[in-house]
């Protein structure tokens, strides 16, 4: 959500001679071009596979998935990467291509402004989905985001990150380059003059930096949250699954809040099962028993009873009330939603992680250059290239949803197999 730091300041004494004999400003712009080339060729080559990636989930899920939060919250994510990958790096190639001849003042304010935007976009909306995910794995049976919900929340999180973009297109403009070469100075796209001796610019970047460090602050406590509820489900299922060969038998079991008769798996006699609960309520119920038996009837006597009080609001109470008796069928259909919440829930960590990952050289080199103040100027020729590279680390964010969708979405990869085996179809017929 920030860009680079000043890194053109005084280049001139370390990539061409001083005395500005002969020397004209074309000659220093293309002297300093040269070490913006690693970072041209790194920024181009994010753009092509950005742009050709995020084109295919734009076609798959616009047009060949159903209505659904996941797929709200992927085109939104595939809008503002297309539109970065589009329109974003390619104001950055010729920023780095004539980083002394900018002289389209309007061009770089909304180019600025764009690319904090999208950026910022990006970051609300993980929070907007990590928000979604926590519902619907920590809280399943409560209310759920609806779709409307979720387009209303996406609409939200992009006036929120304009709100805070718009000192961008203010700050950002003419700004005049000193070469220290005679007299030639040149024209950047940076901070404009009248704000050069003023502290907003610090204050915008301080700014962002707080929202990126509580943003990723809010999104670890909730996939952790979400994490160890997926460990905990785990663990019980396991429990389940371990006890399935002791003798039970199935009775009715009448809740008073719902008033529904629900088959639950009971021991061999209902006296046994009231004596066992007994005891166990007289004991510390997260101590650990002995009999393995006694605390898997305690175990289903209790969770269904608690389940059921909170009505019949749900589909998932029914289900799970039901399944001790509806067989295997059953089971299967609640695995196979269970896994399909589980796997999207894992792509959008994995977004997650990429898109902050992405960040961190960019970062740290930021914050490099901000402790050492003579940093750049003491490069040699390759640090600069290397510096000028991954300090746009960032961008990677915008290519690499695709890809992750590619291997951890099956359904994405088998519409992309269909949609090219029918265009192979299309060129053969002709």
């Amino acid at each position: 959500m920030s860009e680079p730091i000043d890194e053109n300041t005084t280049y001139g004494t370390t990539l061409v001679s001083d005395s500005g004999d002969g020397i004209t400003l074309e000659e220093i712009n293309d002297a300093i071009a040269i070490t913006h080339i690693g970072g041209a060729v790194f920024v181009g080559i994010l753009m092509l596979i950005g742009f050709v990636g995020n084109l295919h989930v734009l076609l798959v899920y616009a047009f060949r998935t159903k209505p659904s939060n996941h797929r709200i919250f992927i085109l939104c994510l595939g809008v503002l990467d297309m539109v970065t990958c589009s329109i974003g790096m390619p104001f950055i190639l010729v920023d780095l291509r004539y980083p002394l001849m900018f002289y389209a003042t309007a061009v770089c304010k909304i180019l600025r402004f764009l690319n904090y935007f999208m950026c910022a976009s990006s970051a609300f909306l993980l929070l907007v989905i990590a928000t979604d995910r926590y519902r619907k794995i920590c809280v399943p049976l409560g209310k759920q985001m609806s779709e409307t919900m979720a387009k209303v929340s996406c609409g939200i999180a992009m006036a929120v990150a304009f709100a805070i973009s718009w000192p961008a297109p203010v700050l950002y403009g003419y700004s005049i380059e000193h070469t220290n070469v005679g007299n030639i100075t040149g024209v950047r796209c940076w901070t404009e003059e009248r704000f050069k001796k003023t502290k907003y610019q610090a204050y915008f970047n301080f700014l962002l930096i707080f929202i990126v460090f509580g943003t990723f602050t809010v999104l670890c406590v909730l996939y952790s949250m979400i994490g160890a509820q997926i460990v905990r489900h785990k663990t019980f299922r396991s429990t389940v699954t371990n006890s399935k060969s002791l003798p039970l038998s199935t009775i009715s079991h009448n809740s008073k809040d719902s008033g529904d008769t629900v088959a639950t798996p009971l021991p061999s006699s209902e006296e046994e099962a009231e004596e066992e609960t007994e005891m166990h309520e007289k004991k510390d119920v997260n101590s650990v028993t002995r009999d393995s038996r006694i605390r898997f009837n305690f175990i289903l006597m209790k969770i269904p009873q608690k389940i059921l009080a909170v009505g019949r609001k749900s589909r998932d109470v029914q289900s799970l009330a039901s399944d001790n008796t509806s067989g295997e069928n059953g089971n299967k259909k609640l695995s196979k939603e269970d896994m399909r919440t589980r796997r999207i829930t894992l792509i959008m960590f994995v977004i997650t992680v990429v898109f902050f990952g992405s960040f961190v050289p960019h970062l740290i080199l930021k914050i490099v250059v901000l402790m050492k103040k003579n940093f750049l100027q003491t490069r040699s020729p390759a640090g600069l290239y290397l510096f000028n590279t991954f300090i746009w680390s960032f961008f990677i964010n915008n290519m690499a949803n695709p890809i992750i969708y590619g291997f951890c979405d099956k359904r994405f990869r088998k519409e992309i197999r269909s949609m090219y085996g029918r265009l192979f179809q299309i060129l053969r017929c002709n």
